[in-house]
């Protein structure tokens, strides 16, 4: 199938989601039109008006540099908008936001899933788990519904997502999904038309030659790619999730040639807007199901500028910084000689001046649990209070 040039998509709200139909109707006088007509504008406006408030406010304090805790007190509008609404911004939830990240292996069955939770319980002091649901590459790993996902092969676990909230709420903990999103070769193996083309031939690109493990991408231009991430997303956040986290809002890392190959749609300066197009697709999806949401940045990417979902206005207020200790050598125009604690430090005083009024989660992930443990209680004591940790 020959692949058509999309374009730049511009962000849309999903009428099937917040529209209502208007039936068609006799009236008996032009008084009575005007009764039913100032009618149906205040209970639409009475509807309407606080998922407006929620989505034009970023539901989140400001914060002047990274590190500032989510404090209740803090919050520059009232609490009672999101009560409302079934939304709870971040700010109410504690003063700081302590997490461990879920591992991939937990997710076999529930037996497993109630040994790590005990773990993380026994060995931590986080109040929520981060549920790794959708994962780099495009596996799932819960029993999805989504027919492509199942056709695909995407699916890997079939432990329910109603089994693993039941499973963390009985834990004491809090539960928090999180879905991988653009970093998926999965799903346009099977489904070529949600993924990269070639513009001169239609053919399907890849991310390298076949012959060294090249693999497609989804391709946040076309909407069978946003079709399927927005069901996800929706499948997800109906299911009782505290909160949602997407991450990998991202292109690939286009060579020269890549861009050449792909054309106009990825050579565009202004192809960001496509990508926060889609993070906000994704929020009011989540929030359509009263789940709040929040989106993960590389470190990297932030210190070396290319973290275009950020340049741009997003509706969450809210962002995870992934700070992976194997990284460190891909940062440009710096080096890093101490020892991972100090290497981390020097990484959060790059970037903290790039991040504007986010609320701001630090996500450290390291081989070890020492390292890890260290480095988060080296950013506590500099007033930066709320992460996630995985080892």
């Amino acid at each position: 199938m020959k692949f058509k040039n999309r374009g730049r998509k511009i962000y849309k709200t999903k009428e099937k989601k917040y529209c209502v139909k208007r039936k068609s109707g006799r009236f008996m006088s032009i008084g009575l039109s005007v009764l039913l007509f100032g009618g149906i504008v205040f209970v639409g406006y009475s509807v309407a008006e606080p998922l407006l408030n929620y989505t034009k406010k970023k539901g989140d304090s400001s914060i002047s540099s990274l590190g500032t805790s989510m404090n209740p007190n803090d919050s520059t509008s009232s609490g009672n908008e999101d009560s409302e609404n079934g939304l709870d911004s971040l700010e109410n939830i504690s003063t700081a936001y302590k997490c461990s990240f879920l591992s991939r292996s937990s997710l076999e069955d529930t037996y497993s899933l109630r040994v790590a939770l005990d773990d993380i319980k026994d060995e931590t002091d986080s109040e929520y788990v981060v549920i790794p649901l959708k994962t780099s590459g495009g596996r799932i790993y819960y029993d999805s519904d989504n027919r492509g996902a199942g056709y695909s092969g995407a699916v890997y676990s079939y432990i329910s997502l109603d089994d693993i909230v039941s499973e963390v709420e009985e834990s004491g903990l809090k539960a928090i999904a999180y879905m991988s999103v653009l970093d998926d070769n999965i799903y346009p193996s099977s489904y070529p038309d949600a993924g990269y083309r070639i513009e001169a031939s239609g053919s399907m690109w890849l991310d390298n030659s076949p012959d060294n493990g090249g693999k497609p991408w989804l391709n946040p231009f076309t909407e069978e790619a946003e079709d399927y991430l927005t069901d996800i997303a929706d499948e997800i956040t109906l299911a009782g999730f505290d909160r949602i986290i997407f991450a990998d809002i991202a292109f690939p890392s286009f060579r020269e040639s890549d861009l050449d190959y792909i054309g106009e749609i990825v050579k565009d300066e202004k192809r960001y807007r496509t990508l926060v197009s889609l993070a906000n697709e994704l929020y009011m999806t989540s929030a359509s199901n009263h789940t709040p949401s929040m989106i993960e940045v590389s470190a990297v990417d932030i210190a070396n500028d290319t973290a275009e979902v950020l340049k741009s206005s997003l509706s969450t207020g809210t962002v995870v910084i992934k700070v992976d200790f194997d990284e460190f050598y891909e940062i440009e125009n710096y080096s890093f000689n101490g020892d991972t604690t100090d290497n981390v430090k020097k990484l959060i005083r790059i970037i903290k001046d790039k991040l504007g009024d986010f609320n701001v989660i630090i996500r450290l992930i390291g081989d070890y649990s020492e390292d890890v443990l260290d480095a988060k209680d080296a950013l506590v004591k500099l007033g930066y209070e709320s992460y996630i940790l995985e080892w």
